[in-house]
């Protein structure tokens, strides 16, 4: 019959069917696991973060968690993926980044 289906479609990647999830295709998690990855646990572990640009990859100053609480002026128990949410690029001015994870032993690049 010609009526529309009862149960939601889902793309290949996790998103409803026709709706892209703020322009890049991570889907946002369902779970509240990424509400764990906070400032306080990436000093922990002793990640560096480096924000980046999702839209022309423009790669800002890599620092520590507690430096990334001063610049964003973010408690230290503020989730990371909350903190990227609010970065806008310095560069194209696209409101949409992420953080750069760098492993304790790894040593970064130098961004330009």
């Amino acid at each position: 019959m010609g009526g529309k289906s009862s149960t939601a479609t889902v793309d290949d990647i996790g998103n409803p069917a026709g709706r892209r999830t703020r322009g890049f295709w991570h889907r946002f998690p369902e779970d509240g696991a990424w509400r764990a990855v906070t400032l306080s646990r990436q000093e922990a572990l002793g990640y560096l973060l480096e924000p980046t640009c999702r839209n022309c990859w423009h790669r800002g100053e890599v620092m520590t968690a507690t430096e990334v609480s001063a610049w964003t002026e973010a408690p230290m128990d503020t989730p990371v993926i909350a903190l990227a949410a609010r970065l806008i690029c310095l560069r194209c001015g696209y409101p949409s980044g992420y953080f750069h994870l760098h492993k304790p032993q790894a040593k970064p690049h130098k961004s330009n």
